[in-house]
């Protein structure tokens, strides 16, 4: 049996960094934090209503920096298309970095971040 544990190891090790994601829930305090950043940056300001949702948190270690990923779609469902969004929190002040629908977080998060947060870039 430790045998074929050894080689289960080795072969998740071997399909790279996409299966090696750790991104977590947020706690009550991120979640809130980062539902204000979103619903109060300019890059939505012209949405009237915005839900916010499937937060995760990296758990990638970043010098003072910390990065979510979230999905942000308008009420009524449908009135604007549903976006993927990246926030960062610095000094302990979150911030929408990067919204939208396609290589979002691309040019704005390490590659160690966009791997575990699921961030589809080329």
């Amino acid at each position: 049996v430790p045998r074929l544990v050894l080689i289960a190891a080795l072969a998740l090790l071997t399909l790279g960094p996409g299966l090696a994601a750790a991104s977590r829930a947020p706690t009550v305090g991120e979640r809130a934090a980062i539902v204000k950043a979103v619903k109060t940056s300019r890059l939505t300001d012209q949405v009237p209503r915005i839900d916010v949702s499937q937060i995760r948190v990296s758990t990638v270690s970043t010098p003072g920096r910390r990065y979510a990923r979230v999905k942000v779609s308008g009420r009524p469902a449908g009135s604007v298309d549903t976006a993927t969004g990246v926030v960062r929190r610095l000094r302990g002040h979150c911030r929408l970095s990067d919204l939208g629908t396609a290589e979002v977080g691309c040019h704005s998060a390490p590659a160690r971040v966009r791997a575990d947060l699921r961030l589809d870039c080329p």
